[in-house]
């Protein structure tokens, strides 16, 4: 309810200091990123697992298949991402570490991005509109929150991070649900990154840095758990409102966006006191 509330007052505060409707459409197109990205950490966190090195799988993925193959490379990169991010769910099952697991991937990553591009830029030919990225964005969100709230396997994967051993002798196969949804995550992510760098036309070694601690702060804001269990799509889209329209009421204010950084900091803060009182 404290989330629905704040979501309210920053709409009502946007419109104030911006009267005109299409700003929650530009809104959208900007941090398409932060949005699929959050998306695709709702499902790991719904297993209790989490993934740091999306944002950079993200942009490291577009840059390694852009030089592989410069027409092929949006499915180049989407496999990639996907790949990696089942990799990193097999590795954090075998280790039962994920913040360790992907921590390293996520310095992995970041070393390959700079090797390969040697610490330059790359122009992408590839130009999306502003309305076909807000809507691959929409419908990419549509289909996350589908899966994972009206299949079997959404309630599969609900189970699993629910109660692992309860769902296991219900006949769950519950490493096929972990490792499914590390695949999940990178095709996301991959997804993230096609539509970031087409609408940059370029990618650069730094590309995606931020995006997934942007991503795990919407979570956490809109009501999703750490502990498995109790994460869905729209407390993430939710958490997502509140953070883009407070970066955008900042930069309204011509407040420095190193700012931006601080209020996030102050809104897990007040999260975390809420949530206290909340238990209490």
């Amino acid at each position: 309810m404290k989330q629905i509330v704040g979501l309210m007052a920053l709409v009502l505060v946007s419109i104030v200091v911006t009267p005109d409707y299409n700003i929650f459409y530009y809104l959208v197109y900007q941090n398409a990123h932060v949005i699929l990205i959050s998306c695709a950490m709702v499902g790991l966190l719904l297993l209790g697992h989490i993934d740091l090195s999306l944002g950079v799988l993200a942009g490291t993925s577009v840059l390694i298949a852009y030089n592989i193959n410069s027409v092929m490379f949006i499915p180049i990169a989407v496999c990639i991402s996907t790949v990696i991010g089942g990799f990193n769910a097999y590795i954090t099952m075998r280790t039962r570490s994920p913040y360790i697991t992907t921590l390293s991937m996520m310095f992995i990553l970041r070393g390959v991005a700079v090797v390969v591009s040697k610490g330059k830029s790359t122009p992408i030919i590839l130009s999306l509109n502003n309305f076909t990225i807000t809507i691959l964005t929409l419908i990419v969100a549509t289909a996350a929150w589908c899966l994972l709230h009206k299949t079997t396997y959404g309630l599969e994967a609900w189970g699993v991070g629910d109660c692992e051993i309860a769902a296991t002798a219900e006949g769950v196969k519950s490493k096929n649900i972990k490792l499914s949804m590390g695949l999940l995550a990178g095709l996301i992510a991959g997804i993230a990154g096609v539509l970031f760098t087409s609408k940059m036309s370029s990618v650069a070694p730094l590309t995606g840095i931020n995006w997934e601690v942007e991503a795990i702060a919407a979570c956490i804001v809109g009501g999703c758990s750490f502990n498995g269990g109790w994460s869905k799509i729209h407390y993430a889209l939710r958490g997502c409102a509140i953070l883009i329209l407070s970066k955008h009421i900042l930069y309204t204010a011509d407040i420095p966006t190193e700012a931006y950084w601080i209020v996030i900091g102050i809104i897990l803060l007040l999260n975390i006191k809420m949530e206290e009182k909340v238990h209490d």
